[in-house]
Parts: structure tokens; C-alpha cells; sequence
């Protein structure tokens, strides 16, 4: 195989896995990336549940980036709360998984997992890419992938009317990590994912979350219909805001 240059933009979930993949398969592979190790470790907030699911922790594992297997809290299921309006708990579901989901606070996980690709012999370079620095990135490697999910970058790729019929987010989303709360959660004989679904104002999950500081803990993310009585966190700005 010849080995290809291969730049990838973002250092998020995706981009550092295809940044290991091709490196492990031969490939010369320069990341780069708006922020250092060091900046997502200790100057970013919170983002994403990262709850993952055994076909993605399994390549983790072939990767050897599966360095919190041991630790984080195992997701063994699903409970699902099913409530036309709320107060009225219409059915329940629960179901366990054949194999356990696990969610890694992304700051602790793309600080490491951009350490092990300079280790590896990956190039990490720190800068913010604009288009007009894609197109030279462009010409001088073999291929890019651009693994940005907002920003001018993202913007360069419009929808695909063949892969969705919206043209506008069907939620408004809002995360928490709740720490210090017990483990378990009422009616569940197993660690699940909790799902409430409100029919009419949109859906709450608590994940199993492995925290930077605090390890095990709970990402509450609220996926709010607009103008439903789940729409209450513009100009939120921090946890405080969230649950005043």
C-alpha cells in the first residue's frame, strides 16, 4: 500500500479516531486542531454526552484508546419513560444491551487521545483553519477530512435534501453534569440510560458520565421542542443559569 497525506481537521470524537485509523493503517496524518491538548484539558467546557456504543468501544479497543474502560460507569441498558404530558407516565420500557455503553468527558478524552497520536508519530498542529487555509491544506496533502461540526468550515457542506427533510434543528439542546447524585436510578434493576420522552416539550436523557474532575457522575442533556415547557435555556451560560 502506498502510504497517502492525509490532513484532518477537528480534534473531536471523529476526527481523532480517523486520525488513529489512518495512522495505524500507514499513512503520514497532520491533525489539526483550534485548540492544544493542554486547552482542551483545562480551557474548555463541557460538550457532548460521548455516550458510545460497543461497536464504537470496540475500535477504541483496537485503537488501544480504550483508557477508561476500566473506571467509567457501564451503561447497561435503556429505561424509557413514555409521558403524553407530564405527570402521566403512559409506559415504561427497559431493556438491557448485550454489551455495556460507556460516555468519557470529552476534554479529558481528546487531551489524551491528541497526546497518543503525537506519540504514535502523528503531526498535531494548533491553529484555527478559515476556508481559504483549507484550500492550501488542501494542495498539499492527498486528502482532508474536515471533521468540524460548526463554524465557516462546517458551513462549506449545505444539507443534503436527499438525507434529510429538515431544514432546521428539531430540537434546542441543553447539558448539565450533575455530580454527587446516587447511581441508581428507581425501577431499573441495571445502570441504564434513562429516557423521558414528553410528547408535546421533547426528551430528557441522564447518562452514566465519567467526569474530568469528579469520575463517575450524570450527563443530563434536554433536547427541548421549541416553545414547548422544555424551551427555557436561551442565554444560559453556566450550571447555576441552567437550574435557576
Amino acid at each position: 500500500m502506498t502510504a497517502r497525506r492525509i490532513a484532518i481537521v477537528g480534534s473531536g470524537q471523529t476526527g481523532l479516531l480517523a486520525a488513529h485509523g489512518l495512522l495505524r493503517a500507514g499513512h503520514a496524518v497532520t491533525l489539526y486542531s483550534d485548540r492544544s491538548a493542554e486547552q482542551w484539558l483545562h480551557g474548555s467546557r463541557p460538550t457532548g454526552t460521548a455516550v458510545r456504543f460497543e461497536l464504537a468501544l470496540a475500535y477504541e479497543r483496537e485503537l488501544g484508546l480504550a483508557h477508561w474502560e476500566a473506571v467509567a460507569p457501564r451503561i447497561e441498558g435503556l429505561h424509557l419513560t413514555f409521558c403524553p404530558r407530564p405527570g402521566n407516565r403512559l409506559l415504561t420500557l427497559l431493556g438491557q444491551t448485550a454489551h455495556p455503553s460507556q460516555a468519557i468527558d470529552l476534554r479529558l478524552q481528546s487531551h489524551r487521545w491528541m497526546t497518543d497520536l503525537a506519540a504514535a508519530g502523528g503531526q498535531v498542529l494548533v491553529e484555527k483553519v478559515d476556508p481559504a487555509r483549507l484550500d492550501a491544506i488542501a494542495a498539499e496533502h492527498d486528502l482532508v477530512l474536515v471533521a468540524a461540526g460548526r463554524g465557516p468550515l462546517a458551513e462549506l457542506f449545505p444539507r443534503n435534501a436527499q438525507r434529510s427533510v429538515y431544514d432546521q434543528p428539531r430540537r434546542k439542546l441543553a447539558m448539565i453534569l450533575v455530580v454527587g447524585a446516587d447511581h441508581t436510578v428507581p425501577g431499573s434493576p441495571f445502570s441504564p440510560l434513562k429516557l423521558n420522552v414528553f410528547e408535546q416539550h421533547g426528551e430528557l436523557f441522564w447518562a452514566p458520565y465519567y467526569h474530568r474532575d469528579h469520575g463517575a457522575s450524570w450527563c443530563v442533556l434536554i433536547e427541548a421542542k421549541a416553545g414547548g415547557a422544555l424551551d427555557r435555556f436561551d442565554g444560559c451560560k453556566t450550571g447555576a443559569d441552567a437550574v435557576a
